[in-house]
């Protein structure tokens, strides 16, 4: 069994599965809804590109930590970009879109889940109904689901670093 796919005793790692890629699709979706409609097709169509250019390469498993950490930066950097009282420029929310792309392919490559790339690519669609609340004037509800995002990503990182009996193997076996 692959090491991100943990099922142990009854509990599912945070790591595993699709859950820390639907999250960064998630907050992409948050980001993207902030810019202009135009740039947000772009920048859903940037990120399931880089996603899947990515998933192809011959990534060591070796990398798989550092992977992680990259992608539950990731995702907390760019769900803050909701916070912003100055929006940020369509070029940086497209660059953090191909950033995201990039993590997502590189964890699909590592745990064999080229597969569950199709599946979590339309939860960046996400943006649409996004930009609907922002346009009418509701942009405190992206604020809100960004902050549940980055309080995930945050667990998820601090526990993946920190020896938590039960989360990463000990000398008990």
């Amino acid at each position: 069994m692959h090491r991100l796919m943990v099922l142990e005793r009854g509990r599912v790692s945070m790591n595993g599965g699709i859950l820390p890629i639907a999250l960064l699709f998630v907050s992409t979706g948050l980001a993207l809804a902030l810019i202009s409609w135009r740039d947000t097709w772009f920048g859903i169509a940037a990120l399931a590109l880089s996603a899947l250019l990515v998933s192809v390469l011959p990534i060591p498993s070796s990398a798989t930590d550092a992977i992680f950490i990259g992608l539950w930066t990731s995702i907390i950097a760019t769900a803050a970009t909701s916070y912003s009282t100055r929006y940020f420029s369509d070029r940086l929310i497209i660059a953090l879109a191909i950033n995201n792309g990039v993590w997502a392919g590189a964890l699909a490559a590592t745990s064999g889940m080229r597969a569950g790339l199709a599946l979590a690519i339309p939860i960046a669609l996400i943006a649409l109904p996004g930009q609907w609340i922002v346009a009418r004037g509701f942009g405190i509800v992206l604020k809100v689901v960004a902050s549940w995002v980055i309080a995930i990503a945050s667990l998820a990182i601090f526990v993946s670093l920190t020896s938590t009996p039960g989360y990463k193997p000990d000398h008990m076996g």
